[in-house]
């Protein structure tokens, strides 16, 4: 993908003209064109460049210096890096090991203790595992592992998780996370519908009816939401794909463990419009001493609140490699990363900074 990209997601719209009704005595007035409303479109460039696979993304002012890091999970790791005149410079690395694999990142002053700290989703053999971090400016620093659980942040400032059962899928409740003098605590917060197996969840305003929603994708990868106002769940037409990953540790009982990563979804300024990405069938095989992947297509997709439920409303251009994650930086920005295999083998990867207009 080159350093500049423009991605025009729908044609412009045609100019409108209109003329008065001309008078017998004066020649008719020259057509005044209508203001042109620009379709949506994408434009983005490269900040950062990985010899290996960038699994998960998210923004937050850890500092608290007014601009937010970017925090990426790599496949054995979590770093923050800064921007800084338009390249990614990294601050600080953690290492979680060869033999769990991060699938996901977010961050928050949650506790109310005026410190925000780093949340890491893993998955480590066949267990999913928890694991909080805090960044002191240069270095980050483990503060808790081995939690049973995936967190979740919401776009309301609040935290939540998703345990696992005993036969390891996740459980079909969402719990809210709450601090007491005791220590770190739950509540229940939403049930997700049973024998669906939701997973890549988020936790925002989907529908724009200022309550919090629930939004994943299904065993059948179709992505459906809870209306937190309506209490219901809700299906969008359309398969949106998901990246199938296989495990295999070379451990005494040589277990493969499969594990889908499913899209991400980032919502947009306006209400009831967000994008999502969509990652069909990447093939991905982890041994302890040598890793292959085959990464194949993807692309984002504009989804948009029509009046009578949700439909796609556009696309990028179908690109090589797969887009591991996406989320918001600033108003009508978003970060993403993508990876593809390298032309001498193994992996490259690259974080973009995107920017969507016609919203």
């Amino acid at each position: 993908m080159k350093n500049k990209l423009i991605f025009t997601l729908a044609p412009l719209l045609a100019a409108i003209f209109s003329h008065h009704a001309a008078a017998d005595s004066a020649p008719p007035p020259a057509p005044v064109a209508a203001t042109a409303k620009a379709a949506p479109a994408f434009s983005g460039k490269t900040i950062g460049k990985f010899a290996e696979r960038v699994a998960a993304l998210y923004a937050y002012d850890l500092d608290k210096d007014g601009t937010a890091e970017i925090i990426a999970g790599f496949d054995t790791g979590v770093a923050v890096f800064k921007l800084e005149n338009g390249v990614l410079r990294k601050v600080a690395r953690h290492d979680t090991g060869p033999r769990s694999q991060v699938t996901g990142v977010c961050a928050g002053d949650f506790s109310g203790e005026g410190e925000p700290e780093i949340f890491v989703n893993k998955i480590a053999g066949t267990a999913a595992r928890g694991e909080i971090l805090s960044f002191n400016g240069r270095s980050l620093d483990r503060v808790q592992d081995e939690l049973k659980y995936f967190f979740i942040c919401g776009a309301n400032g609040k935290l939540y998780r998703q345990g696992q059962r005993t036969d390891g899928a996740l459980r079909d409740e969402v719990m809210a996370v709450e601090w007491t003098n005791q220590g770190m605590g739950e509540r229940p917060f939403t049930p997700l519908p049973e024998q669906r197996r939701l997973s890549g969840l988020s936790i925002f305003d989907i529908d724009g009816d200022g309550a919090m929603d629930v939004a994943g994708f299904d065993m059948n990868r179709k992505l459906v939401y809870h209306s937190g106002a309506g209490d219901e769940w809700t299906n969008v037409d359309g398969e949106f794909g998901g990246s199938d990953i296989t495990i295999r540790l070379t451990d005494e009982a040589e277990a493969e463990i499969h594990h889908e990563i499913q899209p991400a979804m980032v919502p947009m300024a306006s209400s009831g419009k967000f994008p999502l990405i969509v990652a069909p069938q990447n093939q991905y095989t982890f041994t302890l001493l040598s890793a292959t992947r085959n990464y194949v297509k993807s692309r984002i997709l504009a989804v948009e609140n029509k009046g009578l439920g949700y439909e796609v409303t556009a696309s990028t251009p179908v690109v090589d490699g797969v887009i591991n994650a996406i989320v918001p930086f600033g108003k009508n920005s978003f970060i993403a990363a993508r990876s593809q295999k390298g032309l001498m083998g193994g992996t490259k990867s690259e974080i973009l900074l995107l920017t969507v207009e016609g919203f």
